[in-house]
């Protein structure tokens, strides 16, 4: 700040030599507050990230929503196709009891079966409507979205997922929680300093200048320095009485002008600003915890989450090789055994609800995989394609985040 100070003054010393005078001060004051509000700007810079982060996280919930809404509409079309099957089975039982091959026992025991597989469509037909508003509300659109299909299947196998130690250093370089907490110590840092310098309120460094007073001497008796002069020299003498140019050289030895520097500095006696230096420093003390608790968190949570999606992808991978073929076969030739009477409809039975159970719980593997790729992708921080492009470049790399001192 650039101020200018003008002022009069007068000094009062002995009598005869007192001044009356003038001063000028330009002063640059340099105060702590200029250097600005890291309180507000860390503010500012933490809201950016949280909304930033809240977007990502926005997109996660969006596309689990839409998983669980195809999944939905997969049990839906998985009942159905119970019902049919189910259907036939009675109608064939029915058939082989009206020409006499069969029991009214049998077609009994394949009704019940039919009508539990009726009720289970009907609940089935409940959730991809419910999941559909769900995911309607995620997109912010008012339109009904129960007779909207979904187009976009599950995704059907996994891409090589890196290693974890490679996603870890990606995950500590891209997650914008981890960044907001870097910045807030990096504001800590910052707080303390501007703290030590409020110990001084105000430095202002200018110059002055202060013109004396110019006073004429005093008047003069000529009788009494007659006398005086007479008296010292035993005789009549004539005073000493100074010429024009003698007046003249006194003039000009004499200070008429004082100029300097000037330099005002507050002295901190007894307010040293030391409860507001401990208050910053213990602030940046919690958010360096807070930093390394999530960077030591972010390790642990992409282990568990690349362990859950290998394993959920190995079991969807296993039914879809091995299990579900194999109940398909059983009942194809459970049912050929059952028609030519070599087993009984228990049997039969037996055989339907193992693949039905397998079936269902093909497609609930399906979409418990699909959302382990959501959970990789939010403990990351970034898109799964993104990570096999970054993770290998993010492990030759040194991550600068790595210490926060």
């Amino acid at each position: 700040m650039l101020k200018l100070n003008a002022g009069f003054s007068r000094k009062v010393g002995e009598p005869s030599y007192g001044s009356r005078g003038a001063s000028v001060n330009v002063e640059l004051e340099l105060e702590s507050h200029l250097i600005g509000d890291p309180a507000a700007l860390l503010g500012r810079i933490n809201s950016l990230f949280s909304l930033a982060r809240q977007a990502g996280e926005l997109a996660l919930d969006t596309k689990q929503a839409y998983y669980e809404a195809v999944a939905a509409q997969n049990l839906r079309e998985l009942a159905q196709q119970s019902v049919t099957l189910l259907t036939r089975s009675y109608e064939a039982t029915k058939t082989m009891r009206e020409t006499g091959t069969g029991s009214s026992l049998d077609e009994n025991l394949q009704r019940g079966e039919l009508l539990q597989a009726q009720l289970a469509l009907r609940e089935a037909e409940l959730s991809p409507t419910n999941t559909k508003r769900r995911l309607a509300k995620l997109l912010s659109v008012d339109r009904e979205f129960a007779g909207v299909t979904l187009t976009d299947p599950l995704p059907e196998a996994a891409d090589s997922t890196p290693a974890a130690d490679e996603l870890i250093a990606l995950a500590r370089d891209k997650r914008l929680d981890l960044q907001a907490l870097a910045a807030q110590v990096r504001a800590g840092d910052a707080a303390i300093a501007l703290e030590y310098l409020r110990i001084f309120p105000g430095l202002s460094v200018g110059v002055a200048a202060e013109r004396i007073e110019s006073r004429g001497l005093p008047g003069r008796d000529i009788a009494a320095d007659f006398a005086r002069a007479s008296v010292r020299a035993g005789q009549l003498t004539v005073p000493d009485i100074q010429t024009r140019g003698e007046r003249g050289v006194e003039r000009a030895q004499e200070i008429e002008w004082k100029v300097g520097p000037n330099i005002v500095l507050t002295l901190p006696i007894f307010d040293q600003n030391q409860a507001q230096i401990a208050r910053a420093d213990l602030a940046r003390t919690q958010a360096v915890k807070s930093y390394d608790d999530l960077y030591l968190n972010i390790a642990q949570d992409i282990r568990i989450a690349v362990d859950q999606a290998r394993t959920l992808w190995w079991n969807f991978e296993f039914y879809q090789r091995e299990l579900l073929p194999q109940s398909e076969r059983n009942l194809e030739y459970t049912e050929a055994a059952w028609k030519a009477g070599t087993v009984d409809v228990l049997m039969l039975l037996d055989a339907q609800r193992s693949l039905l159970e397998t079936r269902r719980s093909y497609v609930l593997v399906h979409a418990q995989a699909a959302r382990a790729l959501t959970d990789l992708e939010r403990a990351v921080g970034v898109p799964l394609d993104a990570m096999n492009t970054d993770s290998s470049s993010q492990a030759r790399s040194v991550n600068e985040n790595d210490e926060v001192k």
